[in-house]
């Protein structure tokens, strides 16, 4: 028998019987942390269409605030859902674009 689920960004639907190896995995705190910065902003592919900057170190701060996270797994996640990292000369910053709201 197969049943709704949701698990991460979508529903699947998971037979019952399945083995665990093909189960949809569990999302991490930092996917799911990511998911709240990708409803803000949206990925650019270069800095001139970007509103906003942010180096991993700061979105880490920002994410401790909720949850221990971990800079690899917020940079896998990051990557996961498209942002890209740009070299400043100085630092590596993540390009996003603040998407916007209609009221």
């Amino acid at each position: 028998m197969k049943k709704n689920t949701v698990k991460g960004f979508g529903a699947h639907y998971i037979d019952e019987n399945m083995d665990e190896e093909k189960m949809p995995k569990e999302i991490s705190v930092e996917e799911s942390l990511v998911a709240m910065i990708y409803d803000r902003y949206e990925p650019v592919n270069s800095l001139p269409e970007s509103t906003d900057q942010k180096t991993t170190i700061e979105l880490v701060d920002e994410m401790e605030s909720t949850a221990d996270v971990s800079r690899n797994a917020v940079k896998k996640a990051m990557e996961g859902m498209g942002f890209k990292l740009h070299y400043t000369g100085s630092e590596y910053v993540w390009i996003l674009r603040e998407r916007l709201r209609g009221f």
